[in-house]
This record gives structure tokens, C-alpha cells and sequence, in this order.
């Protein structure tokens, strides 16, 4: 989805909205952790993240910027 609507021209949002977490960071940096319990129930769960990080250096009107996406399968040994 193109993100232009809400002022953030050339950013894209490449997963759904369904969960929101938010984390501070510094120096350009910033980290997040996701436990995921010791169950195989959760073996081939596919689950994505995208972040959305407030720049007011950003250069549009809502003063912010989206990273790449990835997807991530949970998986066993």
C-alpha cells in the first residue's frame, strides 16, 4: 500500500497493521524482541514486521519513515 495518502510519499506498507509496538532507540538504533514459547504448535508459523520510525527529518508532513519488510518462519532444530 502506498503510504502517500497520509503524507509519507514513496513509502510503502508491505504488511498488515495488526499489532503496533512501540520502542525508543538511540544512535540510529533501536531493538525488539519477539519470545515466542518452547511449543510445536508454533513450528511454520510465517509472521512479517515492518517499522515505522518518527523522523523529523523525514521531509513529509507526518514526519516519518517506514523500513523494508521481512518475514520470518518460526522453525526447529
Amino acid at each position: 500500500v502506498d503510504l502517500g495518502f497520509v503524507g509519507m510519499p514513496n513509502c510503502s506498507l508491505h504488511t498488515a497493521p495488526v499489532a503496533f509496538f512501540g520502542i525508543a532507540g538511540q544512535h540510529q538504533q533501536a531493538g525488539w524482541s519477539l519470545p515466542i514459547p518452547d511449543e510445536s504448535v508454533f513450528v511454520g508459523l510465517h509472521f512479517q514486521v515492518q517499522a515505522l520510525v518518527l523522523d523529523s527529518n523525514a521531509g513529509n508532513s507526518l514526519g516519518a519513515v517506514v523500513s523494508d519488510a521481512a518475514e520470518g518462519v518460526i522453525g526447529h532444530w
